[in-house]
Order: structure tokens, then C-alpha cells, then sequence
């Protein structure tokens, strides 16, 4: 069951959703999975990349992506905002820098934006916010690491007030401080780097994107409003 059918997901500040279970975000077939809020389309780079057997989601092979473009929707400026994706559908680790999400920002210099990756070495997630002057980079707190991957997770990271954090499932953990402009104009990513070429081998189901900080509160709400769909 889709998004769009009464799950109980928080809506309130709820500016970006897509979700491939619910035929009006994807049909399950072509090259256009729709924004539900209406705001937005965006491209499969190929065909054939809907996987019904992984909980009905998109799978990417490393090579393909989805590009959303850019909405001003999504300038959060030195505001407030949450992302989550829900990611998995892989027996382990995929053992090399993958891409989750990507709305600009880099690894080698200073790039408006944020993004959400795999990192390599040590193989955990890898989180950037950043403004055309300034850059923070964390990793996976606890340092648990994600060598023993399974399933599916909701991965992603906020800023509240000027707080950065990482969420993963239902722990909210903060990674640093943050308070410059996030704002750009860089494409929303799904799997693949704007920079350079790193992408996903993994499957991703709903993706969110709020204009506030979800409260520890609200993150476990959308956890538990989809944990029996991925077999949590």
C-alpha cells in the first residue's frame, strides 16, 4: 500500500514525497515517477527499474538514478529542515562510495547543498551539509559501521535549529552544528553524485523531504508507519 492511502506518516511541513508502491507517484513502469506534492516529476534513467519484490521499490544497479530537477521548495536557506529515505534491499554492504541522495554539496571543497551517501572506507553512511563557505562532514554515530547491512533502514539527517543530525530508523543523533545557506540550485539527486559519477546499487522506497525539524517523536511516527512494509 502506497503513501497516499491513509498511512499514518507525519504531513505537517511535508514538502517533497515520492513512494513507487503508490501508482500515482510511479505506475510501475516508464521513465516518470511523480512527486505527491505536486511540485515536481522525476526521470528514471532508464526502464525496468521497478522491483515489486523488494516492498515495491526502485533498483539501482550502480549505473542508473532518478533526477528530480531543482524546486525552490526545496531552499531551506539557514532554516530548518528533514530528509528520509527508506534504503536497502541488499544481503550486505555494497563495498564501495554509493550515492543515496544528493541536493549539491561535495567531498573536496565548499558546494551549497546537502547529500546522503555509503562511504567506502570505513564502510558506514556519509553525511554533508554544506554553504559556498563552509562544510560539515559526519559519519555514522555510534560507530557502528554498516558492514552488516540487511533489510531496509530509514536513513537521512536534519537540521534543527542549528543542530546537524543523522537519523537512522528511530535514533536521532547529532553529528555537529551547522548554520550557514544550504540554498542551490543543483538537481535533486536519487542515486547518483551531481559531482561525479558514484552511484547506487541498492533499492530506495519513499523518499520525504520536510521544511522543519521533525521532533525523535515524529521520525519514530514515519518509521513505524512503514516498518511492516519492508518486514520490520
Amino acid at each position: 500500500m502506497g503513501l497516499a492511502h491513509g498511512t499514518n506518516i507525519v504531513k505537517d511541513g511535508l514538502v517533497f514525497l515520492t513512494d513507487p508502491a503508490n501508482p500515482r507517484s510511479y505506475p510501475g513502469s516508464g521513465t516518470i515517477i511523480t512527486d505527491l506534492k505536486e511540485k515536481q516529476s522525476g526521470t528514471l534513467s532508464s526502464t525496468n527499474m521497478f522491483d515489486e519484490s523488494e516492498s515495491r521499490t526502485i533498483a539501482f544497479d550502480n549505473s542508473n538514478f532518478i533526477n528530480f530537477g531543482h524546486d525552490s521548495s526545496l531552499n531551506f536557506g539557514t532554516g530548518e529542515f528533514t530528509v528520509l529515505c527508506w534504503v536497502g534491499g541488499l544481503p550486505s554492504y555494497p563495498g564501495s562510495a554509493s550515492t543515496i541522495i544528493w541536493k549539491g554539496g561535495r567531498f573536496d571543497g565548499n558546494r551549497a547543498g546537502w547529500n546522503i551517501a555509503w562511504a567506502n572506507s570505513p564502510q558506514d553512511a556519509y553525511f554533508i551539509i554544506s554553504s559556498a563557505s563552509s562544510r560539515r562532514e559526519g559519519r555514522t554515530n555510534p560507530n557502528g559501521g554498516l558492514n552488516g547491512w540487511s533489510g531496509f533502514k530509514m536513513i537521512g539527517m536534519q537540521r534543527s535549529g542549528t543542530n546537524w543530525n543523522q537519523i537512522v530508523d528511530t535514533a536521532v543523533t547529532t553529528l555537529g552544528t551547522f548554520s550557514g545557506n544550504v540554498d542551490n540550485t543543483e538537481d535533486l539527486l536519487i542515486a547518483k553524485n551531481g559531482q561525479y559519477n558514484s552511484y547506487l546499487n541498492a533499492n530506495i522506497g519513499p523518499v520525504l523531504i520536510y521544511n522543519r525539524a521533525l521532533s525523535a517523536q515524529e521520525v519514530k511516527q514515519n518509521y513505524n508507519a512503514l516498518k511492516g512494509r519492508f518486514g520490520l
